[in-house]
This record gives C-alpha cells, sequence and structure tokens, in this order.
C-alpha cells in the first residue's frame, strides 16, 4: 500500500516562466508528483451580479414539452443506456 503525503505551496512564476520549489522534507532524487494550478480571477461579489441557482432557473422560457414528451426522451435515453451493455 502507498501512502501519499501532499504539500500546498505558493509561489510566483519566476523569469522565464519558471517555478522553483523547494521542499526539505523530500529525499533528493525522490520521485514526486507535481500539480500546477493557476490562481483564478476571484468572481464578482456585487449582488447585482450574483444569481442564485434558483433565480436563474426562473428566468429560463417555460418548456414546451408536455409530460408525454418527457416519458418519451426518458425512455429513449434509457434504451440508449441499455444498449452499452456492461
Amino acid at each position: 500500500m502507498i501512502t501519499r503525503t501532499a504539500l500546498r505551496l505558493k509561489t510566483r512564476t519566476l523569469s522565464g516562466k519558471r517555478i522553483e520549489v523547494t521542499v526539505p522534507e523530500l529525499d533528493e532524487g525522490e520521485e514526486v508528483e507535481l500539480i500546477v494550478l493557476r490562481q483564478e480571477e476571484p468572481l464578482s461579489s456585487s449582488k447585482e451580479e450574483l444569481v442564485g441557482v434558483w433565480d436563474w432557473l426562473q428566468s429560463l422560457p417555460p418548456s414546451t414539452l408536455t409530460a408525454e414528451d418527457w416519458v418519451r426522451i426518458e425512455r429513449e435515453i434509457q434504451e440508449e443506456k441499455d444498449a452499452w451493455g456492461d
């Protein structure tokens, strides 16, 4: 069984688009996996721009599908899933 330890570090990109990481807990020559995540721009927090999921759903135009249409769609989806096999 392999135990994984995660270390979270923050750094800035150096000249030449390089990143340098120093981790005293690692042994020299040890194989590691490095995942780089870019810092996302923060979302605007103004109340006018924030829309809740329910408000967004309510803003959508009404569906023109009937109950029979939904039954047919669900049946077609199930038939497609059944065709995939196990």
